[in-house]
């Protein structure tokens, strides 16, 4: 009885610290990448999801949270009923992986090594989540997140707003819905929201976000600008829940979107922002294949060229280093 009361109060002395977050056990910076499940079977750097480098909140030399893109968002009711048996639906990796049972286990060494898995709707790939979906079908979406949860220990989600160019940004009162509806069924779990930039000239991005913040763990930006990080805090949003990064590869850009992402990194320990995130843990490599024309060593829109694991090596030793 005595250790536990020992072990309560340091709890609620690092609680109040500002070191730990008993809920999300995240509000020391941490370091995010996505990975490209569909590049399982490659043999790449990070192409097994069993082997990244994963290391606990606050260590140095690997990152912390990693997002497993993309589970497939459903258009109709029908299509998310179908998800249920749908392995594709989850994340297009698992059907690479033979059976759940691999899937699972790779998340568990994950966990083991202090990590946390979140899984990613939306995006580029497809779409705003819950954009074509009515009532009934954000209520069963809603319920398949949370199932996948359940079945597979994850830590929570991450929501990926599309690009919102003219034309493509539909219904935000659908993603507040969501994540709010999330929040009720999900207490304990992350929830993100990552959104492409400019925030001041996209209002769109504000609808969602001011509306929710109080339920999301926090907000990413993959690209994004200071000016996007200081209209964020501007708006009431804490610095606590902004994550800034970038996307590492890009051909001929590689050198300077890795100068960029090490200034955000510094900004990010600076001013004690949430964390850092890029695109993506398969891209940080001297060499991808399976894009034939690409050569090692070669900055191109798969590979940023540098050693394996420089990009998340330098960020992780800028947040973890006095």
């Amino acid at each position: 009885m005595e250790l536990l009361k020992i072990i309560c109060f340091v709890s609620w002395i690092l609680s109040c610290s500002g070191l730990y977050n008993p809920i999300t056990r995240m509000t020391i910076p941490h370091v995010e990448t996505y990975w490209e499940s569909w590049d399982q079977t490659h043999g790449n750097y990070g192409s097994n999801l069993s082997n990244l480098p994963v290391v606990p909140v606050g260590s140095s030399g690997g990152f912390n949270v990693v997002n497993l893109a993309f589970a497939r968002d459903a258009a109709t009711i029908e299509e998310v009923l179908a998800c249920d048996i749908s392995p594709d639906c989850v994340t297009p990796g698992l059907s690479d992986m033979k059976d759940n049972e691999a899937f699972k286990q790779a998340i568990k060494v994950i966990h083991d090594a202090g990590g946390f898995v979140k899984i990613s709707f939306g995006g580029v790939t497809y779409g705003t989540p819950g954009e074509t979906l009515d009532e009934v079908g954000l209520e069963l979406l809603v319920h398949r997140i949370e199932s996948l949860m359940n079945d597979y220990d994850l830590d929570g989600v991450d929501l990926v707003l599309d690009g919102c160019a003219v034309g493509k940004c539909k219904h935000p009162e659908n993603v507040v819905y969501i994540i709010n509806s999330l929040r009720a069924l999900m207490p304990n779990k992350m929830i993100s929201l990552t959104f492409p930039h400019q925030p001041e000239r996209y209002h769109y991005y504000m609808d969602v976000i001011t509306p929710t913040i109080e339920n999301l763990d926090y907000v990413s930006m993959i690209w994004g600008f200071e000016s996007d990080v200081d209209y964020l805090i501007e708006n009431g949003i804490p610095k606590s829940k902004i994550v800034y990064g970038s996307i590492v590869a890009g051909d001929r850009y590689c050198d300077y979107e890795f100068e960029k992402l090490i200034h955000k990194a510094e900004r990010v320990k600076a001013d004690e922002l949430g964390g850092v995130i890029y695109w993506s843990i398969n891209s940080d490599t001297y060499y991808r294949n399976g894009h034939p024309e690409d050569e090692p060593g070669e900055c191109t829109d798969y590979q940023t060229g540098k050693e394996d694991g420089t990009v998340i090596k330098t960020i992780s030793y800028i947040l973890n280093h006095d």
